[in-house]
């Protein structure tokens, strides 16, 4: 997602102007195919901004995707929610009710070790209730 953010002007502008590492990330990560590495602890990983990621996601964008899916389902043109205090509206999209569906599932796929290891940080950031 960010990948197109960086390409849009308007997004561009507004990611040049208050997250410029954001946007050189955006685009120096855009095709990763190839990289290899190890992976860091997850742990580790999950400290500082990736937990404030997820944090946001918990608070806004899996209870969108909940939204949407309802409202998709509803046959409703548009769905609304409130997040952080601000009202939302925007046509339901069914590409969304298929992101929902896709993390709930790939959730659901990990065996029992990996699933135990991120069930903790999904219920510390407020993802976890909107996922399984």
């Amino acid at each position: 997602q960010l990948s197109q953010l960086a390409i849009d002007p308007t997004p561009m502008a507004i990611m040049r102007a208050t997250a410029p590492r954001t946007e050189i990330w955006a685009r120096r990560l855009d095709d990763a195919s190839g990289v290899d590495g190890t992976w860091h602890d997850l742990a580790e990983v999950l400290q500082g901004a990736a937990a404030d990621l997820l944090r946001l996601a918990g608070a806004v964008y899996l209870p969108y995707l909940a939204a949407n899916a309802a409202a998709h389902a509803a046959g409703a043109p548009q769905v609304r929610i409130t997040a952080l205090g601000h009202r939302f509206t925007q046509p339901t999209f069914a590409y969304h009710v298929k992101c929902r569906r896709d993390l709930r599932r790939g959730l659901a796929a990990l065996d029992g070790a990996d699933r135990a290891a991120i069930e903790a940080p999904l219920r510390e950031t407020g993802c976890w209730d909107w996922l399984v």
